[in-house]
């Protein structure tokens, strides 16, 4: 095994992942939301067509994914995605 130990700035890093496509106007909106408030997002509710559970599982960790970024974009510190009994995400500001 070819280990060598170097320095971080040695080091050009690849990007991970897809680059975020969040619409500035949703970040516009997350950015005034206070700690403690609750955001739901209803167009993006579980399609009861969906199917498999697993396809539901994948569909909720994308868009819980997508909803973490944008609170990110919006400088949240902290984040809880949780559905509801609908299929609603719903985003809380948390405290740090």
């Amino acid at each position: 095994m070819d280990i060598e130990i170097i320095e971080e700035n040695e080091v050009v890093f690849a990007k991970r992942g897809r680059k975020s496509n969040a619409d500035p106007k949703t970040i516009e909106i997350f950015s005034k939301i206070k700690i403690g408030q609750l955001v739901q997002i209803k167009e993006l509710k579980i399609d009861s067509k969906m199917g498999d559970e697993k396809t539901i599982a994948n569909y909720k960790a994308k868009v819980s994914a997508q909803l973490r970024s944008i609170a990110s974009a919006a400088n949240w510190e902290n984040v809880s995605v949780k559905w509801d009994v609908n299929g609603i995400p719903t985003v809380k500001r948390l405290a740090k």
